[in-house]
Parts: structure tokens; C-alpha cells; sequence
């Protein structure tokens, strides 16, 4: 593997703490490591990364999330896996794109960490989040409502994260997603096309990772399978508080309509809104839901603009 040498040089701009998440604005030369021939090849490369002043160094593998239309039709637009060889724990995923690059890594330094451009204006900018060191997961029975106490805490272990032992032996799969976006997420995605494609394509490839490592399901998205709507007041959504169904129900009436049912193995819209839009609030689904009788009051939420955090838990809820 030939080492990119040029690809990460970070100079710090501004540092803020939110809570206990830390962010911090740094100087990313991507257009560079866009130009480089060496990330246009199916070949694992190592990424250098500067991580709270100090250098790390990632290995990038090409991986399977995007389809042959899709690269055609966005040459600079490229995905990859990443692994560590520093800890073995730590897995993540690369998307380049023409604004910049994202960069998901979880399980390292106790954490996880996202990169992301700070705008969609090609600038070297880019945000870095040091996310919370999160607590134990409980189950959340109701003491007086439990007919048997269970203890559950040998399925919880902080070294290894929220990790079961379960396998699927050798075998690979692969699950085609069918994607719609709403004007709204149109507008808040940089509102082009590429910008808006690049958007969905790093979320995509952010859950993939999860799964492949956990499940060995690799997540494939497609030209074909991709329909943006650019206009709020033109897409087919109508918002919830002005008359229209609940979100879920439109989204699943919608990808139908689209999308012939051979073609695709999970449907999902994304969708981001504002306050005073029409659109209510919805809900995420708590971590100790699958101890419930119930799952959620809240609907699906509205796919993440750059993290694969929230719509993690939706797909969790497709699959």
C-alpha cells in the first residue's frame, strides 16, 4: 500500500465545546487527495489523520456501497472502509466528495468522530466532532411492572461497545436501498444535485460500516435508486401539522409509487425541516425500546445531514 502523503494537513481555527462534545473548525486540503490517481484505484490506501494534535494513520478500502451508474455518473464522489491497525476495535467510513471529505470513526480514543465540510462551498474547512464517551445501556423495565428480574449487564461490555456475539458465518450480503429526498432536504444539503447526492451517499456509507462489521451487510445505493425532489412546494410530502399523513406512511406510499419492489430491499426518505414549517417533531427511538412492549411514540426521524447517528436507528427499525 502506497502512503497519500498529501491528503491531511490540518491547522486548527477555532475550538468549541458543546456540553461534552467537542468540535473543532480545521483546514483539510481534500482537492488534493481528489486529484491524487491513487484514490481512483481499487486499492487499500493508508489516510493520515490528525486527532486532537496528534497524527494517526487509518487504512481506506475501497468498498462496495456505491454502484457502477453512480460512479460514472459522480466521478470525484468515492466511498471506503476504515480500520485501524493501531486498535482493532476502531472501524469506520471514508466518503470523498467534491466539498470535502467525511470521515465516520467509531470506537477510538473511547469515542466516536466525525469529519465533515464545514459548508458546501469547496472551501478546506471542515468540522470535527469528538463525541461523548457514552454510558452502560440499561434495559428499561419498569421496576413494579416486571414480573422477573433479569440481569442483563453480561450483554454490556465498554471495551467492546454495544457488541453481541452474534455471527453469520462467512457469507456476505448486500441490501439495495431505494432513496427519496424532500425539497426540504434538497435545500438543506447545499441544493444541487451533487451536493445533495454526496450528502446521502456519506450517510449511506456511514450505516453500511456499521452493519458490515457487525452483520456483514454491506448497504448499495444506485443513480437508479435515487430521486431528489428539489421543491418543498412541489415534492409529493405534504407536512404532517397541515394536513397530511403521518411521515412514515407518506414515506412507504412514496417509495412504492417510485420503485418497482424487485429492484430495491429498504426504502428510506430524508428529510430535514425547520421549525414553524408544517412539519411536526418527531421522535428516536430510546436505547432500552426492545425491552418494551411498545417501541416508540415518536415517528422515524428525519435522516442526519452528515452523521449516520440518527438514521442508524431508522433503518435499525426497516431491517
Amino acid at each position: 500500500m502506497r502512503q497519500i502523503q498529501v491528503f491531511i494537513i490540518l491547522s486548527l481555527f477555532s475550538s468549541i465545546m458543546f456540553g461534552q462534545v467537542r468540535q473543532e473548525t480545521v483546514s483539510i486540503p481534500f482537492s488534493d487527495y481528489i486529484k491524487n490517481p491513487d484514490t481512483h484505484v481499487r486499492n487499500e490506501f493508508i489516510l493520515p489523520l490528525t486527532l486532537s494534535g496528534t497524527e494517526y494513520t487509518f487504512k481506506a478500502t475501497p468498498n462496495d456501497v456505491m454502484e457502477e451508474d453512480l460512479k460514472r455518473e459522480y466521478p470525484s464522489l468515492r466511498t471506503y472502509d476504515l480500520t485501524s491497525d493501531e486498535n482493532k476495535e476502531t472501524y469506520g467510513a471514508l466518503t470523498v466528495t467534491d466539498y470535502g471529505i467525511y470521515v465516520t470513526l467509531h470506537h477510538f480514543l473511547g469515542t466516536s468522530i466525525f469529519i465533515r465540510p464545514s459548508d458546501y462551498s469547496g472551501s478546506q474547512k471542515h468540522t470535527v466532532e469528538y463525541g461523548i464517551s457514552k454510558e452502560k445501556a440499561r434495559c428499561g423495565h419498569i421496576e413494579h411492572q416486571e414480573d422477573e428480574k433479569v440481569d442483563l449487564s453480561y450483554l454490556i461490555d465498554d471495551r467492546k461497545g454495544l457488541r453481541n456475539t452474534f455471527e453469520l458465518g462467512t457469507t456476505r450480503y448486500r441490501y439495495d436501498v431505494a432513496i427519496i429526498c424532500t425539497g426540504e432536504y434538497y435545500i438543506n444539503n447545499g441544493n444541487t444535485n451533487s451536493s445533495v447526492t454526496s450528502s446521502i451517499t456519506q450517510t449511506v456509507n456511514n450505516i453500511s460500516a456499521i452493519y458490515k462489521k457487525d452483520l456483514s451487510i454491506t448497504l448499495s445505493t444506485s443513480s437508479s435508486r435515487i430521486k431528489l425532489y428539489s421543491d418543498p412546494n412541489t415534492d409529493p410530502f405534504i407536512p404532517d401539522n397541515l394536513g397530511g399523513d403521518v411521515r412514515t406512511i407518506q414515506a412507504g406510499r412514496e417509495i412504492k409509487a417510485s420503485f418497482a419492489d424487485n429492484v430495491y430491499d429498504i426504502g428510506h426518505v430524508f428529510h430535514q425541516h425547520a421549525d414553524g414549517d408544517g412539519w411536526g417533531n418527531g421522535g428516536l427511538a430510546q436505547l432500552e425500546c426492545v425491552c418494551d412492549n411498545s417501541v416508540s411514540s415518536g415517528v422515524i426521524s428525519k435522516g442526519s445531514g452528515w452523521s449516520g447517528a440518527y438514521t442508524n436507528s431508522d433503518l435499525g427499525w426497516v431491517l
